[in-house]
């Protein structure tokens, strides 16, 4: 009976591993939009991994010359991108414990780094500087399809008197039928 289980198990566990998440590995950078004493938005910059960003030059690389012109950028941003607004862009965002709400992207480019495609865009709201201190921020996929590592992007914001930067912080987000992971997040921090 136990060869039976064995047998059993070792047929089921390539099964699982078929279905095992994620399926995309995603390097992020995000840094706010600050003007004055108000942020205004987000810059977001998605690396994508080599695997998938592989399939992707295939597919949207037509002219196959290692780099996207403004009308293959205009078919990813069309076809592999504009849809993730209904995801809020897979941008997370707390104040304390209320959710800042985004909006729609803007300023959409990609491009090809060392064989990875790259999105870059600004994910637009507003609040004052001051109330931004303790801003929480990560990317997150609820499906967990896509592992996302969120960072900060180079250097620190000057606004007005006030010294505004990040520091690093993890959060544990439950996934859809995944369990709970962790996330790697930034919060702002003002002074």
């Amino acid at each position: 009976m136990r060869r039976v289980a064995a047998i059993a198990l070792l047929l089921v566990l390539p099964a699982l591993a078929v279905t095992a998440h994620p399926h995309m590995w995603i390097d992020g950078t995000v840094g706010l939009i600050i003007d004055g004493s108000d942020v205004t938005g987000l810059e977001v910059e998605w690396l994508f991994d080599e695997f998938n960003s592989a399939d992707m030059i295939f597919t949207f690389d037509t002219n196959l010359d290692g780099s996207l012109s403004q009308g293959e950028i205009d078919r990813i941003e069309a076809s592999a991108f504009d849809h993730l607004m209904a995801a809020d862009y897979f941008a997370l965002m707390f104040q304390g414990i209320t959710r800042v709400e985004v909006g729609k992207a803007t300023d959409f480019s990609a491009g090809i780094r060392d064989g990875r495609i790259m999105y870059s865009f600004t994910l637009p709201f507003e609040m004052s500087l001051g109330d931004a201190h303790d801003l929480t921020i990560a990317l997150f996929d609820p499906s967990y399809w896509i592992d996302f590592i969120t960072e900060p992007s180079e250097g620190s914001y000057l606004a007005g008197i006030r010294f505004a930067g990040f520091q690093a912080e993890t959060l544990h987000l439950q996934t859809q039928g995944w369990g709970v992971v962790s996330v790697p997040a930034v919060r702002l921090n003002v002074q």
